[in-house]
This record gives C-alpha cells, sequence and structure tokens, in this order.
C-alpha cells in the first residue's frame, strides 16, 4: 500500500478573515467566522489522522468538496491570499510549500487515494466479500492516482514534491491495478474456474506489474520509490508469469497438447528459478516467501512429470517458440467517487463580488444561450429527418414488401406498444381529462367575477348609507389588479380551448382507424391486404436502403449524445472561481471559456452536413426503388402507410394531451389561488 503525505498546521483564519474585511465588509465577516473555523479544524483533524478506514477516506473527500467550494469564493495563490501550505514527500520526506490552493488539493487526493489502497491492502482476502472489497477499492486508488497524475502532468507546477509527479503516480496506479487483478485471479481460483481462464487473468496480473516495473527503473523517481517496493514488484511480475505459463500448460493438457505442456512447464520453470529473483525474494515477507515456494514447488513438480510421461509414452516435439499469452483486464482504474455537492452546501455561497456575480450571470446567460442553439439545431435536424422519411413514404413501403403476406412484424410492434399505453381509451379519457379541466377553470373564473362583484355591490351600499364615514377605496379601484388578471387569464383559457378544439378535430379524423387498431389481430389483418413477392432488384434497393437507415439512427443518437455531454457540462460549469483568482481579466476568462462550447457546436454541425449527404444518397436509392417497383402493387404499401401515419398522428396527440394535462393542473392551481385572494 502507500503511505499517505503528512503536512504542517495551516490557520485559514486570519488571512481570510483579512479579505473579507477588506473585500465585502465587517458583517460579513462575523457572518462566515464559524464558516472558516470549520475549514482549519477539518484540515487539523486530516493533519493528526492515523487511521486507514472508510471514516478516514470519508474525512478527506468532505475536506476536498470544501476546497472545491473555497477556491471559488477567495484567490488563495502567490498574487492573491498567502497561504503557505506545507507538504512532505510520502516515501523521501522531503517538505515542500506553495501558496496555490491546487497544491493543497493535489497533496489532499494523493491522501485519498494513498487510503484507498490502505484499505484494500487491510481487507482480509480469505473470503470473497474480503477480496471483492479488496478489489473495489484498490481500483479506486488506481483511478485516483491516474486522476492525479493528468492533472500534474498539465500542472507542472504542483510537482512540489517528487511523489506528484505524473510518471510516479502513473506508476502508482499500475501498482493498484495488479494488486486489483490478483484479487480477481485469487477469486477465481478459489472458485475452481478452469485453467483456460486462469492463465488469462494471471497473464494480465503480470502484466500490470510489468508496467508498474517499468516506472520502478525511472532515474528520476529514485527518490520516491520505497526501497522494498523493487523486489516486491519484480518477484510478484515473474510469479504471476510462471503461474500463468503453468496454467497454460494445464489448458494444453487438457486438450492433449503434451509437447505443448512442456514448453509452458519450461518457460514457467524459467520465470521462478532466476537466480537473481531468489536473491530479491529474501528480503519479503515470510508468508509472501513461503507462497512463492509453493507456487514453485507446484510447477517444478508438473514439469518433471510431464517432461517424464511425453519422453516416454507421448514423445511430442517441444516447441522452442511460443507465443504469447492471452490476457483478460477484468478490473480497471475507477474515477474517484465524490458525494454531489449542491450550492447549498457550500458554506460561502454568499461570499460573492458584485463584479464577480455580474460576470458570472453573464457567462450563464451566454452557455444557456448556446445550449438552447444546439437544442434547436438538434431537434430540427431530427424533425427533418422525420418529415423527409414520411414524405418518401420508405418506412410503410420497405415493410410492405419485406412481408408480403399478413402484418409487417415492425408494425404489429408499433400496434401492440399503442395498446399497451391503453389505445383509444388513453386518448379518449385524456380529452375528457382536459375538457374537465376546461370546464373547472371556467367555473372558477366565474366565480372570481361574482365575489369582486358583490364586494362592489356591499361597497356601494355601505357607502351610499354611511357617505364619507366609510372611508376604505372604492372597491371597484382596489379591485382593479383583481379584474386585469381575470381578463387576462380569460383570454388565456379562450387560447387553450381553441388548441383543444383543434386536438379534438385532428382525434376525430383519426379515429376510426385508431377503434380498429385498439382491436383484435384480425381486426389488424382485415386493413392489411397481400401483396407480391418483390423482385430481385427491388429486394437489392431494399436492403440498400436500410442501410442508409441505420446509418441515419447513428447520426441522430450521436447527435443527441452530443448534445446530453453539452447538457451535462453546462450544468456544472461555474467560472466563479477563476474570477476571483484575478488572473486573467473576467472578459478573457469568459471568452476563453465559452470556447469549449464550440466543439460540441462543430461536433453536431458536421454532423448535421453528413446527414445532408446521407439523405441525398437515401433520396437516389429512392427513385430507383420507385421505378423498380412501379409495376407492383400498391394497395398493400398505401395501408400500411395509412396504419403508420394514424399511429404518427396519435403519437403526436398524447404528446399534446400531455402538455394540455400540465397546462391545465398549473393553470387551475393558479386560478385557485387568485379566488382565495379576493
Amino acid at each position: 500500500f502507500v503511505e499517505c503525505k503528512k503536512t504542517d498546521k495551516v490557520d485559514f483564519s486570519k488571512p481570510l478573515r483579512r479579505y473579507i474585511l477588506s473585500e465585502f465588509g465587517k458583517d460579513q465577516g462575523e457572518q462566515y467566522e464559524r464558516a472558516i473555523e470549520n475549514l482549519t479544524t477539518k484540515r487539523e483533524d486530516l493533519r493528526l489522522n492515523t487511521e486507514r478506514t472508510e471514516g478516514a477516506r470519508e474525512k478527506y473527500c468532505q475536506y476536498y468538496t470544501l476546497l472545491d467550494h473555497t477556491e471559488k469564493h477567495f484567490p488563495i495563490g502567490e498574487s492573491g491570499i498567502r497561504i503557505n501550505f506545507y507538504w512532505y514527500d510520502s516515501v523521501s520526506k522531503k517538505r515542500a510549500s506553495q501558496y496555490g490552493l491546487d497544491f493543497e488539493k493535489a497533496c489532499v487526493k494523493f491522501n485519498i487515494a494513498a487510503t484507498e489502497s490502505q484499505i484494500a491492502f487491510l481487507h482480509n482476502r480469505s473470503s470473497d466479500e474480503g477480496v471483492k472489497q479488496a478489489c473495489k477499492y484498490f481500483q479506486m486508488a488506481a483511478g485516483t492516482f491516474a486522476s492525479l497524475a493528468e492533472t500534474t502532468r498539465g500542472q507542472s507546477h504542483l510537482v512540489g514534491t517528487p511523489d506528484l509527479d505524473g510518471d510516479y503516480l502513473s506508476l502508482l496506479s499500475f501498482l493498484m491495478l495488479a494488486q486489483a487483478q490478483e484479487c480477481f485471479f485469487e477469486k477465481a481460483q478459489r472458485g475452481g474456474m478452469k485453467s483456460s481462464i486462469l492463465y488469462k487473468l494471471a497473464a494480465q496480473v503480470h502484466e500490470f506489474y510489468s508496467q508498474a516495473a517499468r516506472g520502478l527503473t525511472n532515474p528520476s523517481l529514485k527518490s520516491s520509490i520505497h526501497p522494498q517496493w523493487v523486489p516486491f514488484v519484480q518477484y510478484r511480475s515473474a510469479m504471476y508469469q510462471g503461474i500463468a505459463f503453468y496454467h497454460k500448460s494445464q489448458d494444453a493438457f487438457a486438450q492433449d497438447h503434451y509437447g505443448e505442456q512442456v514448453g509452458w512447464l519450461s518457460a514457467a520453470m524459467s520465470c521462478i528459478s532466476n537466480p537473481e529473483l531468489m536473491k530479491k525474494l529474501k528480503s519479503q515477507p515470510v508468508a509472501l516467501q513461503q507462497q512463492f515456494t509453493e507456487i514453485q514447488s507446484t510447477i517444478n513438480t508438473s514439469y518433471q512429470s510431464a517432461h517424464y510421461d511425453n519422453s516416454k509414452i507421448y514423445h511430442e516435439p517441444v516447441p522452442r517458440e511460443l507465443p504469447p499469452l492471452e490476457k483478460t483486464p477484468m478490473v480497471k482504474a475507477m474515477s474517484m467517487p465524490l458525494k454531489p455537492s449542491t450550492p447549498q452546501d457550500d458554506p460561502f455561497r454568499g461570499l460573492v463580488s458584485k463584479v464577480v456575480s455580474q460576470f458570472s450571470d453573464n457567462y450563464k446567460i451566454k452557455v444557456n444561450s448556446i445550449i438552447q442553439e444546439l437544442s434547436n439545431t438538434v431537434q430540427e435536424s431530427n424533425d427533418f429527418a422525420k418529415g423527409t422519411l414520411a414524405s418518401m413514404n420508405i418506412m410503410s413501403s420497405i415493410q410492405a414488401l419485406e412481408t408480403p403476406q399478413g402484418v409487417p412484424d415492425a408494425l404489429r410492434l408499433r400496434v401492440q406498444q399503442f395498446k399497451d399505453i391503453g389505445g383509444i381509451n388513453k386518448i379518449q379519457s385524456s380529452l375528457e381529462t382536459s375538457k374537465r379541466y376546461a370546464v373547472e377553470a371556467e367555473q372558477t373564473l366565474r366565480q372570481c367575477r361574482t365575489i369582486l362583484k358583490e364586494e362592489e355591490d356591499l361597497d356601494a351600499s355601505t357607502r351610499a348609507k354611511y357617505g364619507n364615514q366609510w372611508s376604505l377605496p372604492e372597491s371597484h379601484l382596489a379591485n382593479s389588479k383583481f379584474f386585469q388578471d381575470i381578463n387576462k387569464y380569460e383570454g388565456n383559457l379562450s387560447h387553450a380551448q381553441k388548441s383543444d378544439a383543434i386536438i379534438l378535430s385532428k382525434f376525430q379524423r383519426v379515429q376510426p382507424i385508431l377503434q380498429k387498431l385498439s382491436g383484435s389481430e384480425n381486426e389488424l389483418r382485415s386493413m392489411i391486404p397481400s401483396g407480391s413477392s418483390p423482385s430481385p432488384g427491388v429486394q437489392d434497393c431494399v436492403r440498400n436502403i436500410k442501410v442508409k437507415l441505420a446509418k441515419l439512427e447513428e447520426f441522430i443518437s450521436e447527435r443527441e449524445n452530443i448534445l446530453k455531454e453539452a447538457i451535462k457540462c453546462s450544468e456544472t460549469d461555474d467560472i466563479s472561481s477563476n474570477l476571483i483568482s484575478g488572473e486573467r481579466d473576467s472578459q478573457t476568462i469568459m471568452e476563453d471559456e465559452l470556447k469549449k462550447y464550440e466543439e460540441f457546436k462543430s461536433d453536431i454541425n458536421q454532423n448535421v452536413e453528413q446527414q445532408s449527404k446521407l439523405f441525398q444518397e437515401i433520396y437516389d436509392l429512392n427513385q430507383t426503388f420507385m421505378k423498380q417497383n412501379s409495376s407492383g402493387d400498391s394497395t398493400r404499401e398505401e395501408a400500411v402507410n395509412r396504419v403508420n401515419e394514424t399511429l404518427d398522428t396519435c403519437q403526436e396527440l398524447l404528446k399534446n394531451l400531455g402538455e394540455c394535462a400540465n397546462f391545465y393542473q398549473q393553470f387551475c392551481g393558479i386560478l385557485n389561488q387568485l379566488k382565495s385572494n379576493c
């Protein structure tokens, strides 16, 4: 496992208080006193931590998240708030310091990975659950080290101590993966898996250890490498290579390849009999030496037996050269899982200067505008694809021709999906719901007018009776805002009812066909007349068109995924910390940060251009198809198309009715609130 880095005590209080006082005033300083104290306390708890538990890892993660929040509000660094963070190399104990919060975060991240490696190491691997947990934490450590390596390679100033060097962190990642794969091998071996599987797992353990071993020979990393790691990694690498060769020999024996069996066992013997390796093994713990000796004995016994049998009985040639072993990686570097953080978790969330807040808000507006533009492009491209295919009548033509008798499978599936959501009854029920909501809205608006009219009448009679003694404002003046709202909402309701009428008219046009589609299989069959089998030329056209249509689906899926990635990026896109740092002017920061969305825009535009070219190919194929199929009976094709168009209309109806229901639910809620205020 990897030891954690040590650090010296740091007090955030004085520098952060001075900054708040100078930037925001005394009141703000007092308001965030507890948050600053909590930051210092959490760091001190970790500085004194000696635990190697999941609880310790969780504390590191909480502090890391707290640092994320802190850097959004405080320009901690060489040219800002100068807080000196002292950290020690985990192996050489060399001390280094930097003012940047990014250095502090890098060191904390290292300790998260180190703690994960310790948790994995301490798990009891004699049980399946222990092996599973150890494997999980080794993979987590591998991912955290790999993530940190990527960070420090991109920001070389962070390599304040040798153990933050990107090459060293990659070495640690491979070392963690090797032990994770080793866990998987142990579980497989304990479960009695065949040698044909075990040799592939062991070969991958050897590969991971070999990659770690290559890092150990890097002269620049010498001071960071624990003295015991070199012999440990080299011996584990050789041992698992020998194990892989051994199980490969057993696999060869199972296939009656006796000469090959001897060849693999001979290779295994070479791995575990290296004099240099045997010398290094003496520095390892007794348990590891015993494990190696047992494996060595097993391989040696198997080799002697196999060599004797082959030389006396089988007489098969022993291959001089053996092919590379197939490897099966079962583990991977897992990304560092942190609990999702919300703005409410930020203890300094109100501490943003007006200038930063304004630029940050403007940036978000621009980002939202870009996302909306991308969404519109994707939606328009999808609508174009759908509309163009519908105008060509391609899908119905293909369905009719591919299944000349009975109901095409694709059409039957669509009809079944329509039935599964409730068929025509679902649409009729939704129409009734919208109608009830509209009636309720009308009644509520009438009641509002009645309440206000009764109040006006009472005000008029009271005013006539008491004259100037009745000092309240005249009712018709006091209630003018209510009447304006009622008039506005009556207009909204009228517009909604016109939309309802259009939806109802659309439904009535397709109602007879939908009624049949909601019926039995026989009714559906009666709607689709039989056709004749297509000619070979037509079949070729259909195959080519289907290939293009599959490509079209890929384009649609691709740009929707690009849009999802852009939206995901925008949801966590916050430039506050960059603005606070003051390293660049705010306008430059905004322009630089917006550039990442240009790639999304470029990818979507390129996708749309490719779709346009594809549609030209589809159009040409469709023209050829229509010419070759012109002599065929179009009755079946028209019937299939009619059902498909009806189902398309049904989808639109359900979407429209869903929007109606959402509108009326909110609208009636607003009207009931208005009524209670009248």
